[in-house]
C-alpha cells in the first residue's frame, strides 16, 4: 500500500519508521525499483521505500531535509526532466543516470544479451540481425523503440496528454523490419486519449518526426518498459520465442541478470555509496562498499 501514498503520506511513515528503525532510507518511484535495488542493499544500514511516483519521492524528501530528518535520499528516474542527466539532483536526491531504472539495467554489461539468450537461440538471434545489416540485437530494439518512447517524451513536453501507459506495441511495431508505423501509433495514441489531445494527429506526427530527426542517446532517451514489450515482441515474431514471452518475463529476466557486478560499473553505484559514506553508513551489500 505504500506506493499508493502521497509524499505528504509518505513522509508520515518515515517518521513513523524512524521511532523504532534508525536505517537510512532509499526512496524509490514504486515496488518494482525496490524489488531490483533491494537485493543489493545492506539491510543493517539502510532500507527501500516505494513512492507513488517521482513527485511522492520530492515531496516525501524535501519534506524530510524542512524537518530535520537525516538519512534520507530519493532516487530517480530521469525520464524528462532530469535531462541531460545531470548526476545529482540535490544533496539528498539522486538520479539513476538513465532515463529510467529498467533502461539502467538493460544497458547494464552483459544484461541485454543474457536475457536475449534466455529467449531464443543465439542462431535465430544473429540471423535477424544481420537481416537488417544491423551489429547487434540490441540495435534492434533501439530501432524498435525508439519512437514509442519519443512520442511519450513529445507527450510531457508538449502536455499533449496522450495516453501511452501500457502501449500495445504489437498494433504498431514490424518486428521482422524493426520498424514503426507512426501515422498508425500516433492515431492509436490519439483515440487512446479520449479526446484529451488538441493537436490533429498529422500535427503530432509532424513534431515526432521532428524529435526522431535529432540526435539520439538510448540510454537516456528510451524508456525501458517500451524496450521490455518491443523486445518481448520481436523474440516472438522475429527469433522464435515461446509465444507466452511478454514484457513482465523480459522485466524479470533483466532483474535478474543484474549482479552487484553490474550494478558496481555505475554511476548510480557509485553516487549512493558517497552518500552513504559521507553519513558513515555502507549502503549496499556489494563487495566495494567495504573495500
Amino acid at each position: 500500500m505504500l506506493n499508493m501514498l502521497t509524499g505528504d503520506d509518505l513522509f508520515a511513515h518515515i517518521l513513523l519508521l524512524r521511532v523504532t528503525d534508525a536505517r537510512a532510507i532509499l526512496l524509490l518511484e514504486g515496488p518494482v525499483d525496490c524489488k531490483t535495488l533491494d537485493a543489493h542493499l545492506n539491510e543493517v544500514e539502510c532500507r527501500s521505500l516505494p513512492a507513488n511516483g517521482k513527485n511522492s519521492v520530492l515531496r516525501a524528501t524535501e519534506l524530510a531535509v524542512q524537518n530535520g530528518v537525516p538519512d534520507v535520499l530519493g532516487v530517480l528516474d530521469q525520464d524528462v526532466d532530469g535531462r541531460p542527466g545531470a548526476g545529482r539532483a540535490g544533496e539528498n536526491l539522486i538520479y539513476v543516470g538513465a532515463h529510467d531504472l529498467d533502461t539502467l539495467i538493460l544497458h547494464a554489461p552483459s544484461v541485454f544479451a543474457r536475457v536475449c539468450t534466455e529467449l531464443a537461440s543465439v542462431h535465430s538471434i544473429n540471423r535477424h540481425v544481420a537481416r537488417l545489416g544491423l551489429s547487434s540485437a540490441l540495435e534492434v530494439v533501439h530501432a524498435a523503440s525508439r519512437p514509442i518512447s519519443e512520442l511519450r517524451t513529445l507527450s510531457v513536453t508538449r502536455d499533449l496528454r496522450l495516453a501511452l501507459g501500457g502501449f500495445p506495441v504489437e498494433v504498431v511495431v514490424d518486428a521482422e523490419r524493426a520498424t514503426v508505423d507512426l501515422a498508425a501509433m500516433v492515431d492509436l495514441a490519439i483515440k487512446r486519449s479520449k479526446g484529451q489531445v488538441v493537436l490533429r494527429a498529422d500535427e503530432v506526427e509532424a513534431a515526432l518526426r521532428l524529435s526522431l530527426a535529432d540526435a539520439f542517446d538510448p540510454i537516456n532517451d528510451l524508456n525501458g518498459h517500451d524496450m521490455h514489450a518491443v523486445l518481448a515482441f520481436v523474440a516472438k515474431e522475429a527469433w522464435g520465442a515461446n509465444v507466452k514471452t511478454g514484457a513482465e518475463l523480459v522485466s524479470r529476466l533483466a532483474r535478474a541478470a543484474f549482479s552487484c557486478g553490474q550494478l558496481m560499473v555505475t554511476d548510480l553505484f557509485d553516487r549512493v555509496a558517497e552518500w552513504g559514506r559521507d553519513r558513515g553508513r555502507a549502503i549496499w551489500s556489494c563487495p566495494a562498499c567495504y573495500a
